[in-house]
């Protein structure tokens, strides 16, 4: 699932990437090209910091996020 953050933000996808159809992509996420996305896993850059500042969650080339993982970011 590919959702947009409370800023209007999408994640950006490669169309080499895998993403398994039960993630969730949420927010400001960039996945690079040839990056395997495995069931369940959660990726999530949604929440601000207390100045209000938002930075991106980088997924590198080749990166393989598996089964079940969480990545959550706050600035």
């Amino acid at each position: 699932m590919i959702r947009k953050n409370p800023s209007g933000d999408l994640p950006q996808i490669h169309p080499s990437a895998f993403v398994d159809p039960t993630a969730v992509l949420c927010g400001k996420v960039v996945v690079a090209e040839n990056v395997f996305i495995g069931p369940y896993a959660v990726i999530r850059a949604d929440e601000v910091d207390a100045n209000g500042q938002l930075e991106p969650i980088l997924i590198g080339a080749h990166s393989n996020i598996q089964d079940v993982v969480v990545v959550h970011s706050k600035s």
